[in-house]
């Protein structure tokens, strides 16, 4: 299973357009290696785009995060639980607000970005509408059991997951629902909490810092798969070429052979027009 590089771990997506609210209009989103950047207003932008490959295209690939992450975290648990989950959520639209104004020349750009503005409020709002969302040929990505896991895992640590295999199943949804107290969503939303009512707008950048931590692990995981799975397909052509042994070998003996028939016809050519 390899995980393409657009590929984005679906909370980061909602907190960075959070982050991007906090931000003045003109600056950029850019993705690469699977993660998602803010690029700030600079002489530099343009350059680093180009130097990236990244484009207002990438805008596209907000699409399926933004609808698993809203599917995953704005539930009933969480809303209950952990109010501020909605406030996140409503910062990640004002992003979008923001880059929509960055974008407001491009038609295309702007109806992409209704879009995701929609796909947040389906879910915050009473209304609900299973229609809005449409898969297409990347949401098949996002189901692979390995990136599911690494996304969950990436914000609930591990050691803090159990499967309490001594419990019933009701046991187990209770300790996991601590578990997930004990994990950064928590600390997710203090900062939140804390960048809103701030007024200094220096405080997004501890908020940043945080997310430098997670888009390391995000990333670390999905090259530890696929470099495993590279791995796995060198051993795989390796196979195929010891299997056929001969094959290689007769390949090159034929065009040698080739090779000295054609030579010799030229000698005797050469000849005949001497004689």
């Amino acid at each position: 299973m390899y995980i393409e590089k657009y590929i984005l771990d679906p909370l980061s997506v909602i907190v960075k357009l959070a982050i991007l609210s906090k931000k003045p209009i003109g600056t950029k989103i850019a993705i690469w290696s699977n993660t998602i950047y803010i690029q700030e207003i600079g002489m530099f932008q343009s350059l680093v785009r180009i130097l990236y490959s990244t484009s207002k295209n990438d805008i596209q690939y907000l699409y399926n995060p933004i609808e698993i992450a809203c599917l995953n975290y704005l539930t009933p648990y969480y809303i209950t639980n952990f109010p501020d989950i909605k406030n996140l959520f409503s910062n990640a639209i004002k992003g979008l607000e923001k880059l929509k104004e960055t974008y407001s020349h491009n038609i295309m750009i702007s109806h992409s970005i209704n879009l995701y503005t929609s796909l947040i409020n389906n879910y915050l709002g009473e209304n609900f509408n299973s229609k809005l969302f449409t898969p297409d040929v990347i949401t098949n990505e996002y189901k692979k059991d390995e990136l599911e896991k690494i996304f969950v895992n990436t914000w609930i640590p591990t050691n803090t997951l159990t499967l309490y295999t001594n419990l019933d199943s009701k046991q187990i949804k209770d300790k996991n629902k601590e578990s997930i107290k004990e994990g950064r969503i928590k600390g997710l939303l203090d900062f939140i909490d804390f960048i809103d009512k701030d007024k200094e707008s220096n405080s997004v950048k501890c908020l940043e810092e945080f997310m430098i931590i997670i888009d390391n692990e995000t990333k670390s995981k999905i090259d530890a798969i696929n470099i495993e799975e590279e791995a796995k397909n060198d051993v795989l052509i390796g196979k195929n070429l010891s299997s056929q042994p001969g094959t290689i070998q007769s390949q090159l003996n034929t065009l040698q052979s080739n090779t000295s028939s054609q030579s010799n016809k030229s000698n005797s050519n050469n000849k005949t027009n001497i004689k």
